[in-house]
């Protein structure tokens, strides 16, 4: 109970009553039926036009996909999981881990498809009947039942769907089109504001990308208004150091990738380059240029899969050359955007990436120290969340990690799964951590099961966290040319007579 009334109250009223609004809902449209609640919305807004063609957008020819021979099965692999799944295809199945139902319903490999055919001009086989799966998942999944109508899942998916039909336009047609509008007006009217963070940016930036794709007055009303709250939202989520709030390196690429993609449809569709997602982009990739590891690898500090998230220096690439309207030699999806907004036809620059030995990131709360050609260090020194968003914070203050040619020699366990479950509790608290343990005394307790940790971030469940300890002190100095000193001091333990400071001399 402790845990819950403790994070609860970090959360505060106002995001109380946004969550309460947002489960009021639900319930509503169990009560009137989630169809009757679409169509509601549809009445407000009538579809309106399709825009069939974007000026110079590259496609290319579907017969790949229209002449493939169906079979029966077909394999999905997601988080080192896969299952081979009949067609039609069972879409929810409460037997399955949620996230991996989750990524089911996103229709990711899409964009995979879709860079290996721009790569090699091949359609993968194992993902040949591209439309059959789309059609089945129209006619299984009836509007805002089961996991597909989450706003987390509509925003990934229609995204993908979008640029399935922009890169191979013989495939639309009024079913996909009709289906990726009632899902957009799905989302706008069941936005996830309350949960912040990262998904409430992708359900913003998801509105605002596919409103682009329609001409008419209800679609650029949902544009206008999301990209007034993506504005503000932005710039409460990212911190003055350019670092996303939740403090997770492979989600700031995910989020940067697709700031840097709406912003280039934006200038395409709109000839508008708005000056504050300019600043965000340019904030965004500058910090993820700071905290880049050799070999393309990230931080490992709370939530941060790094095949969770595009190839960091391909996204660094792919914002820089929207900044200065450049390609730095972008490959496949990237590159089509890049070359419609950029100035110089011939162009395609190398981009090199600047890197300082000592990195030190206040808001983000990382100290960053690059000790010669492949030695890295990287320490957390720094809050680990906002107090309202949890979600993806570990219980890992003062940790460090240690790299050499960008493989972990000293490292934290890493994070491998979302469900609640003994994995996941081990995965976010201090014993997989490169950090500081204390328990309380008691008497014959020389059981490891018997021993109670005390953690820095009482983390709980598997994305929440009661008490979060502050950081009392923090300092990253370079002493002379082959020395440094970074240290930090928290007061998570505290009530219990005690005080931890680290301090490294390296």
């Amino acid at each position: 109970m402790y845990f819950f009334l403790k994070t609860i109250s970090d959360i505060g009223p106002k995001r109380i009553i946004l969550r309460l609004r947002y489960e009021i809902r639900k319930i509503l449209d169990k009560i009137i039926g989630p169809s009757l609640a679409l169509r509601i919305c549809k009445i407000k807004n009538k579809r309106p036009i399709w825009i069939n063609s974007i000026r110079n957008f590259k496609s290319f020819n579907a017969n790949p996909f229209l002449n493939k021979a169906y079979s029966n099965q077909i394999k999905f692999f997601f988080l080192n999981e896969s299952r081979i799944l009949s067609i039609p295809i069972e879409w929810n199945n409460k037997n399955w881990p949620r996230l991996w139902q989750f990524n089911l319903h996103y229709f990711d490999w899409i964009r995979i498809v879709i860079e290996y055919f721009l790569d090699t001009n091949k359609i993968l086989n194992s993902y040949g009947q591209v439309e059959y799966i789309i059609n089945d998942w129209i006619n299984s999944n009836l509007p805002g039942i089961g996991d597909g109508w989450h706003s987390y899942t509509i925003s990934q998916r229609i995204r993908n769907w979008i640029w399935l039909l922009r890169v191979f336009p013989v495939l639309v047609d009024e079913k996909k089109i009709n289906s990726i509008w009632d899902q957009l007006l799905w989302l706008e009217s069941h936005p996830e504001e309350c949960h912040g963070g990262n998904h409430w940016l992708e359900n913003l930036i998801s509105l605002s990308l596919a409103s682009l794709q329609f001409q008419g007055k209800d679609s650029e009303r949902i544009l206008k208004s999301s990209l007034n709250k993506l504005n503000i939202e932005l710039k409460s989520q990212i911190l003055e150091d350019g670092g996303h709030e939740e403090r997770s390196a492979s989600y700031h690429v995910v989020i940067l990738d697709k700031l840097v993609e709406l912003a280039c449809f934006l200038q395409i569709l709109k000839s508008h380059r708005p000056y504050w997602l300019l600043q965000i982009i340019k904030k965004m990739s500058k910090w993820l240029e700071n905290v880049l590891l050799y070999k393309n690898t990230l931080p490992r500090f709370n939530d941060s899969v790094l095949e969770a998230c595009p190839p960091p220096a391909d996204i660094i690439k792919f914002a820089k050359s929207y900044l200065d309207e450049v390609n730095y030699s972008n490959k496949g999806t990237r590159l089509i955007l890049i070359n419609l907004i950029k100035k110089n036809e011939d162009n395609n620059s190398k981009l090199k990436l600047q890197k300082e030995e000592l990195i030190d990131l206040p808001f983000t709360g990382w100290t960053i120290v690059h000790l010669g050609k492949f030695w890295e260090l990287t320490f957390k020194n720094g809050i680990s969340c906002p107090k309202h968003l949890p979600a993806h914070a570990h219980s890992d203050l003062l940790s460090f990690d240690l790299f050499y040619k960008g493989l972990p020699i000293i490292a934290e366990a890493g994070t491998s799964i979302y469900e609640n479950c003994e994995i996941r509790n081990f995965e976010r608290s201090g014993k997989s951590h490169n950090t500081l343990q204390l328990a309380q005394h008691k008497a014959n307790t020389f059981s490891q099961k018997k021993i109670k940790w005390i953690e820095s971030i009482e983390v709980w469940d598997s994305f929440r966290a009661a008490r979060k300890a502050k950081i009392i002190n923090r300092s990253a100095k370079k002493i002379r040319k082959d020395l440094f000193q970074i240290s930090g001091s928290h007061d998570g333990f505290e009530k219990y007579g005690a005080f931890h400071e680290r301090y490294i001399s390296i």
